[in-house]
């Protein structure tokens, strides 16, 4: 369980220290915690020989009030539907209600932080006809994932962390994409993930500005 499955299921970066695992026979000891939890059956998948917990409610279990093991999961591949099914079959369990509430607040199916806090920020300014990772097709036939996207203007708003955009490839790979989404007539717009996190109403003002210039051209 914890993440102990998630490193199963997706084993990036190193493996957790302590293993956690629900069991009625076993007692936790140094290196080892053992929960009495019952979990359904439909949760529950196998890899490698091993019966782990599936990643809708792996990510369930390691929720924080920031929703981050959400926007990961969702990142992943993990469906926002699977997410609500998982916590419909644990019902009663302590912190559901936190969990619900960062459920609700996933509706657009964010893939980090800083694409949580813009969404939330797009909504409370009254943004609309907007979509978060809109796959387009570029024209080798790639595929480009668009952080948020006003397809009916081609309006492309790009929100950028360092870890994942700081480097001289991803300096690179970001220019070439963004020539690519131009001659398919999208305008690309890059946010840094800092500036979207510390002021984010600045950031859905400076979204309508565009937004508004962009429908008069």
């Amino acid at each position: 369980t914890g993440r102990s499955a998630w490193h199963v299921a997706w084993p990036t970066g190193e493996a957790p220290k302590d293993l956690t695992a629900a069991t009625r026979r076993l007692r936790s000891r140094p290196g080892f915690t053992f929960e009495n939890r019952p979990i359904p059956e439909a949760l529950v998948i196998e890899r490698h020989g091993l019966r782990i917990t599936s990643p809708a409610l792996t990510a369930l279990d390691l929720v924080d009030p920031t929703g981050c093991s959400l926007d990961e999961a969702l990142r992943l591949g993990v469906k926002l539907d699977d997410l609500w099914r998982a916590l419909r079959l644990t019902p009663q369990r302590p912190g559901n209600d936190l969990r619900r509430r960062l459920l609700l607040d996933s509706r657009d199916e964010p893939w980090s932080a800083a694409e949580r806090r813009a969404h939330r920020a797009l909504r409370s300014a009254g943004v609309r006809g907007w979509r978060a990772n809109l796959r387009v097709q570029l024209e080798d036939g790639a595929f480009a994932f668009l952080d948020v996207a006003f397809r009916g203007v081609k309006l492309a708003l790009e929100i950028d962390g360092h870890e994942h955009h700081g480097t001289h490839r991803a300096f690179l790979r970001d220019r070439q994409r963004d020539l690519a989404l131009a001659l398919r007539g999208w305008q690309v717009v890059r946010f840094a993930a800092t500036d979207v996190l510390d002021e984010p109403e600045r950031f859905a003002g400076s979204v309508a500005a565009l937004l508004r210039r962009r429908l008069l051209t």
